[in-house]
């Protein structure tokens, strides 16, 4: 919260934490972007690599999660769906729960195909 911002780090920084909290949510929003252009133009691969330098962030970009969920599942690796979850519950945003349940449908998913 600002209040424990302004305690950590001073009153006076929170004009410039601000600033950098802005600049990190453009971001993470411009690498989602990117990576959906670069998926519909027929380049997954390149996409998933964006998409997981912004989840490497903690990025809280829900459309980020469920794509890269999307993409493991089709290939079978709940493995890497796992290791989406895993980041996926440290995250500290309204977001995590309708995450963490796709990425559960997602696991299910791979589950349900095997069986």
């Amino acid at each position: 919260t600002n209040t424990e911002l302004k305690l950590e780090y001073g009153a006076a920084n929170i004009t410039a934490l601000s600033e950098y909290d802005q600049n990190y949510t453009l971001l993470a929003r411009t690498l989602q972007k990117w990576a959906e252009v670069l998926a519909e133009a027929g380049h997954a691969d390149e996409a998933v690599v964006l998409m997981e330098f912004a989840v490497s962030t903690n990025t809280d970009v829900s459309s980020t999660y469920y794509q890269l969920a999307d993409y493991w599942a089709a290939r079978g690796r709940g493995d890497k769906i796992e290791e989406l979850t895993r980041t996926a519950q440290g995250l500290r945003s309204s977001n995590k729960g309708a995450i963490l349940r796709h990425l559960k449908q997602s696991q299910d998913s791979i589950i349900g195909r095997l069986f």
